[in-house]
């Protein structure tokens, strides 16, 4: 499943962005980013319960709006959406390592990475997440942003030592918060926008890319609601 009280952390040090308004050009508010291990900590409970198949556990670290549209009882979780996250999800459990575990104004964003067999075939595979404070710890947020056209495309192969990087973002409210990382780094995104709803990343990394595998992570959030997604692929 793609479904695109708060943790502790330094948010002493952290970096900002500037989010573009409608036209692109004029900023709406600034985005303070910090590291903190909370959201990263929940997300690999969730995949090591997914793995389990204890779809109780993964009840428990989803928030109110996610459980009401997915749910939207425990009882209608485990007989749907905790099905697909065990085997879909569930087969990183075993090798998974958190790679991004962040703060993003108001929400959290998390992602791990790990090695898995798809029908007897070894891939380097990352999920990520938003995650929202709820009575005093991180909860998952499998929102209403859609993130879509992901650069370079998921698990691809390419030749290049600055690729573009990034993704397309929509959301039904105002995006006012976004974010966009390589292997852990913070890229210093500049969103092309013509609407308040969409944005679309498209970046180079400052320097070469090694050969050997990369992680993307990318954030979008509203007021209401947030996603992430995360990614890998290989410089050859």
């Amino acid at each position: 499943m793609a479904v695109a009280g708060c943790g502790g952390g330094d948010d002493s040090a952290g970096t900002t962005t500037a989010i573009p308004g409608p036209t692109g050009t004029a900023p709406a508010r600034t985005v303070r980013t910090s590291a903190t291990p909370a959201p990263g900590e929940t997300l690999l409970r969730f995949v090591k319960a997914a793995g389990r198949g204890d779809a109780a556990t993964m009840w428990s670290l989803l928030t109110p709006a996610t459980q009401a549209s997915i749910g939207p009882t425990l009882a209608g979780f485990r007989g749907g959406a905790a099905r697909e996250f065990s085997a879909g999800l569930g087969t990183l459990a075993p090798q998974a390592k958190v790679i991004l575990s962040q703060r993003v104004g108001r929400w959290g964003v998390a992602a791990v990475a790990g090695e898995r067999s798809v029908k007897g075939k070894a891939e380097y595979f990352a999920y990520g997440a938003a995650l929202q404070p709820e009575l005093g710890a991180w909860r998952l947020e499998l929102g209403g942003v859609i993130i879509s056209g992901l650069e370079p495309e998921p698990l691809a192969r390419i030749d290049e030592e600055r690729p573009t990087v990034g993704a397309g973002i929509g959301a039904a409210a105002e995006l006012d918060e976004i974010a966009l990382w390589v292997d852990g780094e913070r890229l210093p995104a500049t969103p092309a926008t013509d609407s308040p709803f969409t944005a679309k990343l498209a970046e180079q990394p400052a320097q070469a890319l090694e050969p050997g595998r990369h992680e993307v992570v990318v954030f979008g959030g509203t007021i209401d609601t947030a996603s992430a997604s995360a990614w890998t692929f290989t410089v050859e």
